[in-house]
């Protein structure tokens, strides 16, 4: 057993401390000149072949600006506007959002590069909802065009703009129920809609960071859920009873006759070799998009439907 005398143990704790304090300052120097040399790097990669970011605000760590959004978003984006200019960027979580105010820019992006700037991001409740098969949120491409050839057959947005859920819900199976089965169908399904669209347009912090999507903070994909089943089962039904009742009147319907939008969708299905194919959950999602008021995009490129 070692002996040191109180002479002896002073020199050998001041030995010790300052190696210590020569370890951490040597630390904290290389971590810091690592950071520096990260974020120089980030910044000259950011920059090297890339166009310039429009002006925007600052905003913070992780949630960019989204604690500084108002209720009264047109005098929000107004007041960006005046400051920063016409086009402004907006970091909304992970995610960018560019705001246009001035014709000439909206010009560029709804009419002149409308093609470029047609696809957007699905909510992810919406994702639930359909898988962003519907034409709301369905990215421009082959199966956006094939899903808007049943545009033409209904003008839905009239209908939509003109007329009650009722007489919508007419026009999509209004063939299919009578009596009071169609009134209990019809009363479930305005239910499930209100549920739906509630929900729908709720603010989701899983929209603005996807990487939190499959905690769903909020609960709303699970409660999102419940009316989605509910739809799904009273779309099934009618898809159902329209092909039990077209069975029991094959050749008495005129070639071009539809008696609603639902059967038009189910003999285009079977009709037409349409690449890519319509399928069932294509059908689901274009019953759903009128009654959820998702209007349908008429994007001014007549190359677009092409």
């Amino acid at each position: 057993m070692a002996v040191f005398s109180t002479s002896e143990i002073g020199p050998m704790l001041s030995n010790i401390t300052s190696s210590i304090h020569d370890f951490v300052r040597s630390f904290f120097t290389l971590v810091g000149l690592f950071v520096i040399f990260w974020y120089t790097w980030e910044f000259i990669k950011s920059r090297k072949g890339k166009p310039l970011s429009p002006p925007g605000p600052r905003g913070l760590p992780l949630v960019g600006s989204l604690p500084f959004l108002k209720p009264d978003l047109h005098c929000y984006f107004a007041e960006l506007a005046r400051t920063y200019g016409p086009v402004v960027k907006l970091q909304l979580g992970s995610k960018i959002g560019i705001l246009v105010t001035s014709p000439s820019a909206a010009r560029e992006v709804l009419k002149d590069q409308d093609i470029v700037f047609a696809n957007r991001d699905v909510p992810a409740v919406a994702m639930l909802a359909t898988g962003g098969r519907d034409i709301g949120f369905n990215s421009y491409g082959p199966e956006w065009r094939m899903l808007r050839k049943a545009g033409p057959a209904v003008n839905i947005g009239e209908q939509m703009f003109l007329t009650t859920l009722n007489v919508v819900t007419n026009m999509l199976w209004g063939g299919t129920l009578e009596g009071e089965v169609r009134e209990s169908i019809g009363a479930e399904f305005r239910h499930a809609i209100s549920e739906f669209t509630e929900i729908l347009g709720l603010p989701n912090i899983s929209d603005f960071f996807p990487a939190l999507a499959p905690f769903d903070l909020q609960g709303l994909m699970k409660r999102m859920r419940k009316p989605v089943e509910k739809l799904n089962g009273i779309i099934d039904k009618m898809i159902d009873q329209r092909l039990k009742l077209d069975n029991r009147e094959s050749g008495s319907t005129a070639a071009g006759e539809f008696k609603d939008f639902l059967q038009f969708l189910i003999q285009l299905k079977d009709g037409e070799d349409s690449q890519p194919p319509m399928t069932m959950n294509h059908i689901k999602a274009l019953l759903q998009n009128p009654l959820v008021a998702i209007p349908t995009p008429r994007l001014p490129n007549p190359a677009l439907y092409e």
